[in-house]
């Protein structure tokens, strides 16, 4: 998924009609359950590097980019998926949609 959202800012953040990116789900109840934890108990120590790499310039980009970025979402958001909400530039959630929080230290 973080390549597909690199791809997206980099298009977006180029695009001279694009004002504001909101980024959604199209899983109902979910913006994101994170990373895929299974996958990277499988992989080695430098995939995981880069791996972790990748998702921090991806979120910098979200971060860093002039136009305004919205994380609109629809449910659960945890692990990765608030990471990546929090380099957006605002959160929005309809109260009681779901929880937010960080598996790993919760």
């Amino acid at each position: 998924m973080m390549h597909e959202l690199d791809q997206g800012i980099e298009e977006m953040r180029f695009n001279d009609e694009a004002k504001v990116i909101v980024l959604t789900s199209t899983i109902p109840g979910f913006f994101s359950a994170g990373a895929d934890i299974e996958m990277l108990k499988r992989s080695q120590p430098d995939f995981k590097a880069m791996f972790c790499l990748h998702c921090q310039e991806t979120l910098d980009k979200f971060a860093s980019t002039p136009k305004v970025v919205i994380a609109a979402l629809p449910g659960h958001c945890v692990g990765g998926g608030l990471e990546i909400a929090l380099a957006c530039d605002l959160r929005m959630m309809a109260k009681d949609s779901g929880k937010i929080g960080l598996p790993e230290v919760t």
